[in-house]
């Protein structure tokens, strides 16, 4: 792989998202990465850690080359070879139907994405840390265009949500509605999932855990990018 200045970083990731002509969307669930860090690396408001643009570069690049294979090899094929059928593999990487028709009404089973740690300083700008520390498999339907795996530390909302749980968090949906959970800025804890209760003159900030005390904050708090960051949609837990 080649190497680049860092000045020139938020130019080369847009060029290698269009070489393999992705949205933005469609390169944040390729490489792991949230979709606000994309576009805000792309955009130069947040300069990336070297290893995310080598990431990047590295998913870009081999998805040009898996083209370019299949190209060669769909010419290289013998008449007799069209009459066999094969179910396309599974690789390391979401596949979205919506891109590789091969896969079409096959767009079952499992697929295999990052999972994140909440960001637990700084300001709301990220809700999440840089990269991946492990990964999983998770049902392809539960793949949203913005959606990230975060692991739960912390035992506030046992017993909805175990210490060491894995959660999807869809950033695209911050309509709070009474009484479900999502990802909120707290200003000396980060990121973290509470159970949200619309009131009249008020909302109720609440931890499932009876032993943690509940926040209340106005209306006018919740309005904004600052302090609702996503839905959970999903959970994935042992007991």
């Amino acid at each position: 792989m080649h190497s680049y200045p860092i000045m020139n970083l938020a130019e080369e990731i847009y060029r290698l998202r269009k070489l393999v002509n992705w949205t933005q969307g469609e390169l944040a669930n390729e490489t792991g990465f949230s979709i606000r860090s994309i576009n805000s690396w792309e955009t130069g408001k947040i300069e990336p850690k070297l290893r995310s643009f080598k990431e990047i570069e590295r998913v870009c690049l081999l998805e040009q080359a898996k083209r370019a294979n299949s190209a060669t090899h769909t010419q290289s094929r013998k008449p007799s070879d069209a009459t066999q059928h094969t179910l396309p593999t599974m690789d390391n990487q979401p596949h979205r139907s919506g891109n590789n028709p091969a896969i079409g009404d096959i767009e079952k089973g499992s697929v295999e994405v990052g999972v994140y740690a909440f960001a637990g300083a700084g300001g709301p700008i990220e809700l999440f840390e840089y990269d991946p520390i492990q990964t999983i498999d998770i049902p392809k339907h539960w793949l949203k265009p913005n959606m990230q795996s975060v692991l739960i530390r912390g035992r506030s909302m046992e017993p909805t949500i175990r210490d060491g749980a894995v959660v999807g968090v869809d950033t695209d949906s911050k309509q709070v509605v009474s009484g479900e959970l999502y990802a909120i800025w707290l200003e000396y804890e980060g990121a973290v999932v509470k159970r949200l209760y619309i009131e009249r003159d008020l909302v109720r900030v609440c931890s499932d855990n009876p032993a943690f005390k509940e926040m209340q904050i106005t209306h006018d708090d919740i309005n904004g990018d600052t302090f609702i960051l996503g839905k959970m949609c999903w959970l994935m837990q042992s007991y």
